[in-house]
């Protein structure tokens, strides 16, 4: 979407480097509570000469060096401790971050500052209507309740919503279109289906858009099916690029073809757009990617609907909010 994609914080990268330094060989710096071992001759007896002296000297260079690396080896481990702290608090700092960026963009996903939101969150929301019990309940959290009111009615008495049980709900990216930013939620049914709810941010706060809900179309897809229909002024479908060409649709430097499904229909749809025409280019750019949500407006053409066969007029929207 585009309002389906997609939607998924990256931390600094920058890794402070910890104050101090390792000693040189040949140094006492760092170390001045420790003197090398001395030999010191005791009353008139003679000072050692030759080999003996010789031996001393070398034990009294060994000691220094031992100490030496054992100082060397004892603040190495002191900057790695150091420097693993520093590290697990960055991470964890970073963590935090971006865990409440995530947090403002999908519960709040104000486009503006999230502090300015108004009203309950998305989440909020979307709990609250697939928890309604009443059309009542569920009119104060749509868009356009005057004209969603008839829709919800049947959907909810005659349709899908009568039989539907619903489990629960997951949160999805936020998405967007040319003329909404929305929160995505999908909602588990029973049967092991789901439908997805769109919180779309409007001057009144959240509000669900009931028609991507209830994937409403203008005819139903037994009456377009069937030739009862012979046009559709608005489908939601998934949608991706076809190569089927046959009957009325055979000529391919004419035609474009695109694969169609709903969870409404078992069967897939083939849709055609007239190539290299607005709705072609459109809908090219929208499945460049793959299959994705759509709404679109059909005809069949020449009783092409007996093939399941349609030819696109528009392309209402990326993604089924609109």
């Amino acid at each position: 979407m585009n309002g389906n994609n997609r939607n998924e914080d990256q931390a600094s990268g920058r890794v402070q480097k910890s104050p101090g330094g390792m000693t040189t060989p040949g140094s006492n710096a760092g170390f001045k509570g420790l003197r090398p071992r001395m030999e010191y001759s005791i009353g008139s007896a003679p000072a050692k000469t030759g080999a003996a002296a010789g031996c001393n000297s070398g034990d009294r260079k060994r000691g220094q060096w031992d100490w030496l690396v054992l100082g060397a080896i004892a603040l190495a481990g002191l900057l790695g401790l150091v420097v693993t702290v520093a590290m697990v608090s960055r991470n964890a700092g970073h963590r935090t971050a971006a865990g409440k960026s995530r947090i403002e963009q999908t519960e709040t996903f104000n486009p503006g500052d999230p502090n300015e939101w108004k009203g309950p969150l998305p989440v909020q929301i979307a709990k609250s209507f697939t928890k309604a019990t009443t059309n009542v309940e569920r009119l104060k959290l749509v868009r356009n309740p005057e004209l969603t009111a008839p829709l919800m009615e049947d959907f909810f008495l005659n349709g899908p919503g009568a039989r539907e049980r619903i489990l629960g709900i997951a949160r999805l990216e936020p998405a967007s279109n040319d003329k909404f930013f929305f929160q995505r939620f999908q909602v588990r049914l029973e049967d092991g289906t789901n439908r997805l709810l769109c919180v779309v941010l409007t001057d009144d706060g959240g509000k669900v858009d009931f028609e991507c809900y209830a994937r409403h179309g203008s005819v139903t897809w037994k009456d377009l099916l069937e030739g009862v229909a012979p046009a559709a002024g608005e489908v939601r479908v998934f949608v991706s690029r076809g190569s089927y060409y046959a009957y009325v649709f055979q000529d391919e430097p004419t035609w474009s073809s695109f694969m169609a499904s709903t969870p409404d229909w078992e069967v897939p749809l083939y849709f055609y757009a007239r190539r290299d025409s607005k709705v072609d280019k459109e809908l090219k750019k929208l499945t460049a990617g793959g299959q994705m949500r759509a709404t679109l407006a059909i005809r069949s053409v020449e009783g092409s609907f007996r093939q399941k066969q349609f030819e696109i007029t528009a392309v209402l929207a990326g993604g089924w909010v609109r």
